[in-house]
């Protein structure tokens, strides 16, 4: 750790980060695991009674179970309120987990992913202030993952505690935290909300830590949507005496010709400050003119790579983009779109 400085606000949190950034030892940081070689972690709000509320639970990668207790048996060792339903309590976080059959088992019996989900468990029958999980539910069925994440969710909220989880999972972390933590070589590089980063990254990198996504610089915008905005726009194919009436723009030896239409060309201006387009934002669309070229097409199900080429100028540039209604090969003519554009 490179002499980080962060505050935890009270929520759901992500840290995420490459392997090796240093995301476990913050979550060990924060449990006090590792003491800082310098500074202190401070709780800014105590528990008041902790005989009724864990200020704490950790949740570590190899869950940490107990040899000797059963599935059962763990729930119960950390439960703090109304002891008189152990069993009630129990059973219901075994069935949420899908462990009701296991509920005799010592972990040394359980498989991975089991092990898991138990583990995960037990920080919830804790019901404690701050819930610490590194890599919660990483040897569980990726089918099945979303429904675990549902009883975490509800459980964090219905006892009003904080969640603070490391991931490398985009997709966990822009579904599961209010504000994220990104970490590289040892250091935050990052530290808010977790829609700000999704929707207004502050550089490439950074917004690609919450997954897919187009970067345009700013002289890209207008070469890449500039005759994307429509019927409007003419062209070197106009009818002449339109074409001259209107001026037109060069980029990088490319000839882009102005927009006639001034709803067009604001939707061009209100482009210019989006220079990060998610999947769902962007969409190419087949047209027997269209000013780029498709020349590799990728599908992965949630979201399509495509590679373009700039036909006049021969720029390429690879699009991400959400498989559209218009099938995409390799040689068809198109153009980009913002999603919201018609």
């Amino acid at each position: 750790m490179n002499n980080i400085t962060t505050c935890l606000q009270a929520g759901r949190t992500a840290v995420i980060g490459y392997s090796g950034a240093g995301k476990s030892s913050l979550i060990s940081l924060l449990i006090g695991m590792e003491p800082p070689t310098a500074g202190e972690v401070r709780f800014q709000s105590p528990v008041a009674d902790s005989s009724k509320q864990l200020p704490v639970f950790w949740v570590p990668q190899d869950g940490g179970l107990w040899p000797h207790l059963t599935s059962e048996e763990h729930l119960a060792a950390v439960l703090t309120q109304n002891t008189d339903r152990v069993s009630e309590q129990t059973d219901k976080l075994l069935q949420q987990f899908d462990l009701i059959h296991r509920r005799g088992s010592l972990p040394g019996e359980l498989s991975e992913g089991e092990r898991s989900r138990l583990a995960v468990a037990r920080c919830l029958a804790a019901r404690p202030a701050v819930m610490l999980m590194d890599e919660p539910l990483s040897h569980v069925d990726p089918m099945l993952t979303p429904k675990y994440w549902n009883v975490i969710r509800e459980t964090v909220v219905a006892a009003g505690s904080s969640l603070v989880f490391a991931t490398h999972h985009p997709e966990w972390a822009v579904g599961e935290s209010e504000f994220v933590i990104c970490m590289k070589d040892g250091g935050i590089v990052y530290s808010g909300k977790t829609t700000d980063l999704y929707s207004n990254p502050p550089s490439a990198e950074l917004g690609r830590f919450l997954g897919p996504l187009n970067w345009f610089d700013a002289n890209e915008v207008e070469f890449w949507f500039g005759q994307s905005l429509g019927s409007h726009q003419t062209g070197p194919n106009a009818d002449s005496d339109e074409q001259n009436s209107l001026p037109a723009t060069t980029i990088e030896g490319a000839t882009l010709w102005a927009v006639a239409d001034d709803e067009k060309r604001r939707r061009l201006d209100s482009l210019a400050g989006h220079r990060s387009l998610r999947p769902e934002e962007i969409r190419l669309q087949p047209v027997a003119d269209g000013p780029a070229e498709v020349t590799a097409h990728r599908f992965f199900s949630s979201h399509a790579e495509t590679q373009v080429k700039h036909v006049e100028t021969q720029r390429e540039k690879q699009i991400v983009h959400r498989p559209g209604r218009d099938a995409i090969r390799v040689g068809d003519r198109i153009r980009l779109l913002r999603q919201c554009d018609n």
